[in-house]
């Protein structure tokens, strides 16, 4: 059987979620209006999940369990 989700697939998830939280908090700080909060909110978690996403299923970082390790 398949695995549905594996740890990186966690790593990603977090990591993105992340993202979404500080995208809306820091807008929220600064007041912008809601719709301007909700643009930045996905603008950063878009960007820092495939951010993440292309450095952990890089070629060069799944070659190593130590650089695996390092990056979580």
């Amino acid at each position: 059987m398949k695995k549905l989700f594996t740890i990186d697939d966690f790593a990603v998830a977090f990591i993105s979620a992340l993202g979404y939280g500080f995208g809306e908090t820091v807008t929220r700080l600064l007041e912008w209006p809601g719709p301007a909060c909700i643009v930045a909110c996905f603008a950063v978690g878009i960007a820092v999940e495939e951010l993440i996403s292309k450095i952990i299923f890089s070629k060069p970082v799944n070659l190593w369990m130590e650089s695996l390790r390092i990056i979580y």
